[in-house]
């Protein structure tokens, strides 16, 4: 089996930005960008390092100098959570869905809107920021090459994880790699939320497996349909417990700084839109808005989502060390 290093994806849209008819772009997104003050304000911190450190040390099942910064950050999934498209006539509603194929092709271009620069800011806390595409095929020494490493592709790629995919599946997102950006899995931990050891443990191995020290999730909640509908970005920080493998009660995984922005009310018409021509089934010619590409503003706040998850753990993690 080997990587993919490159997708093709259906093109939906046609993507031209520097367009002087586009006219769609969301002018309350707009203004809550230009706002830092607010755009920071609406930010949600939740969980972080701290009681569970200072227990297992206060046990003796680690020390202070175990909790590091890891060097490797695996951006493991970026996905969109898409919902129902629902328009309303005096009797019916009826709910839309776009296809697996309109939504990666949106999930890929916000991925490429916000990428470098969540990286970049990732540099400046002490970590290196990974795609699937560079952890699963690292750069050989000798060659300057990336080679894949087959075993690890194979269990990012089919690991079983029968919880979360079971509830997945009633997402109506059929299809092998649907809703992600290229080279992704789908792995909607930040909306599938199970009690219980059972999924925990799932998770705690699949990490695990893979290898590496920490993980970032990052997730867009949103309506791919119709005129385009966002509702919240999430991102969550996945951190290996230093004290796993000894007697401690914690797992692999155990602390999980996360941040949400939940926009109410959410962000409508967040594609923008040109005026095309076409014909009508009566000949004649007519206008209409036309979408050709999304909102940029929309990749801002997944980047400021990401990118305060990463200061969320660094600034916990060094506060709890005081």
């Amino acid at each position: 089996m080997k990587l993919k290093l490159t997708t093709s994806l259906v093109l939906l849209f046609l993507i031209s930005i520097l367009s002087t008819k586009m006219n769609a772009q969301n002018k309350d997104l707009q203004k809550l960008v230009d706002n830092t003050d607010k755009l920071w304000a609406g930010v949600q911190y939740t969980y972080g390092i701290g009681q569970v450190k200072k227990w297992q040390i206060k046990k003796g099942f680690c020390t202070e100098d175990d909790y590091k910064i890891p060097k490797k950050v695996g951006l493991i999934t970026f996905y969109i959570k898409d919902d129902d498209y629902r328009t309303y006539d005096d009797i019916f509603v009826t709910s839309h869905k776009a296809t697996k194929e309109k939504v990666n092709v949106v999930a890929q271009r916000i991925y490429e809107q916000c990428i470098d620069d969540i990286k970049k800011e990732y540099t400046t806390l002490g970590m290196e920021l990974l795609t699937p595409f560079e952890f699963l095929a690292p750069i050989n020494p000798s060659t300057g090459k990336r080679v894949i490493d087959e075993k690890l592709y194979e269990t990012y790629t089919n690991y079983p994880l029968p919880t979360l995919e079971n509830k997945a599946s009633k997402w109506g997102l059929g299809g092998d790699q649907s809703a992600v950006a290229e080279e992704f899995r789908l792995l909607p931990y930040n909306n599938i939320l199970v009690s219980g050891a059972k999924f925990a443990n799932e998770r705690f191995d699949y990490f695990s497996a893979l290898g590496m020290d920490a993980y970032l999730i990052i997730a867009i909640d949103m309506t791919a349909a119709g005129e385009g509908v966002l509702k919240r970005v999430s991102a969550t920080f996945h951190y290996k417990n230093p004290a796993y493998g000894t007697k401690t009660a914690y797992g692999a995984f155990i602390e999980i700084p996360t941040v949400n922005m939940i926009f109410k009310p959410p962000f409508k018409g967040i594609y923008l839109t040109e005026e095309q021509e076409y014909t009508n089934k009566k000949g004649k010619v007519k206008t209409k808005q036309v979408p050709v590409d999304l909102d940029p503003n929309v990749a801002v706040l997944v980047k400021t989502s990401a990118v305060a998850v990463g200061h969320h753990f660094v600034n916990t993690l060094n506060k709890s060390k005081k």
